[in-house]
């Protein structure tokens, strides 16, 4: 009994060394190496280079560190270029993703590539990542812009919009409650920790 429990100590420790385990899927989903698809199972890993693809009616997690998870609506697509859990690195191609991060270590931020701007996800809390628009509901977002090496903070109940060629900063909504993938992401994180339900979903008041 006990070398079965050392046994599945070890696996977990295997498991939790990177980023990008599916945790969860519905509907159609697919990791993608290249041309080759192939479904995605619970416990599979993305892997490094590959990616996350959602199509009609598909839904999916992946764990990015162990309390923190990315989580995707249908025709969504997530490349994990880098998934060392000092490094992890993120690029939508395509749809909405949102991150639900805790326990962070400041010093190894999360990087999120989308059209043209690098995130980078240094404290606990909630972010939506669609093409045109970063929101943040709770928590703080380093912008980068490659071509200018400038910087900016994004910080709660603000978010970057596209407008023609370029992003600016605005207001998020008091309605940014009611997206389909913020209330989906409550309840996961709900079904994840019970100890939450019945409490106030983080930063909903701006």
């Amino acid at each position: 009994m006990i070398g079965i429990l050392l046994l599945a100590l070890a696996q977990h420790a295997v498991i939790s060394a990177r980023a990008g385990m599916v945790t969860y899927t519905e509907g159609v989903v697919n990791v993608r190496a290249g041309e080759h698809a192939v479904h995605a199972e619970i416990n599979q890993h993305v892997g490094e280079g590959n990616a996350l693809a959602t199509g009609p009616s598909g839904r999916a997690e992946i764990m990015l560190t162990p309390d923190s998870y990315l989580r995707v609506l249908p025709y969504t697509g997530v490349r994990l270029e880098s998934e060392q859990l000092d490094r992890i690195v993120l690029r939508l191609t395509a749809g909405a993703a949102i991150a639900d991060i805790d326990g962070l270590d400041h010093d190894l931020p999360i990087r999120v590539h989308l059209n043209g701007i690098e995130i980078a996800i240094r404290k606990d809390g909630i972010y939506l990542f669609e093409p045109d628009r970063v929101a943040v509901i709770d928590g703080e977002l380093a912008i980068g812009r490659p071509t200018s090496g400038e910087e900016q903070r994004l910080r709660k109940g603000r978010s970057l919009v596209r407008m023609g060629d370029s992003f600016s900063e605005v207001p998020t909504g008091t309605d940014i409650g009611e997206h389909s993938l913020v209330r989906w992401n409550e309840q996961r994180s709900d079904d994840l920790t019970p100890s939450r339900r019945g409490r106030q979903p983080r930063g909903f008041r701006f």
